[in-house]
């Protein structure tokens, strides 16, 4: 696949958040195992590098940072990606839930998708973004060759 990936920063879904620093580190670890699995992934720096730029140039559009889901396309787009993921963790009771999307950002449309559950305890959830990337990797193989 001659991808190139823009990794969202992983969001919290539902009423309980995660700490910043987690939601990060987490991100950085799905772009980690997903460049590990050859997929070309754009870095962090020039990925927040385009966003200070797209909300310089979107100011009237009041952009406070790329989670809002309306700007993660634009910025996938100003970063010359082929694709963009977006993760969340949603917490239920001491449970959490892992979810994973890729959008092809030509079409717009979601080409893979996947889920990983673990405890909510910052070491299994490194394990589910693991297997997250892994669900990822292999549902758009299987897509691709369709």
């Amino acid at each position: 696949q001659n991808w190139v990936l823009a990794v969202m920063d992983a969001e919290t879904s539902g009423k309980k958040n995660f700490e910043r620093d987690t939601l990060l580190a987490l991100t950085d670890q799905i772009r980690v195992f997903l460049a590990e699995r050859a997929l070309k992934v754009i870095d962090r720096s020039s990925q927040d590098a385009a966003m200070k730029s797209l909300v310089q140039e979107e100011k009237a559009r009041s952009y406070k940072s790329c989670v809002d889901q309306s700007c993660q396309i634009p910025l996938g787009k100003a970063l010359a990606a082929s694709h963009l993921m977006r993760s969340t963790i949603a917490r239920f009771g001491t449970q959490c839930a892992t979810n994973g999307e890729l959008i092809d950002l030509r079409s717009e449309v979601t080409v893979a998708a996947g889920s990983a559950r673990s405890s909510c305890d910052e070491e299994d959830l490194l394990y589910a973004v693991e297997t997250l990337a892994e669900q990822l990797v292999t549902s758009s193989a299987k897509t691709a060759t369709n």
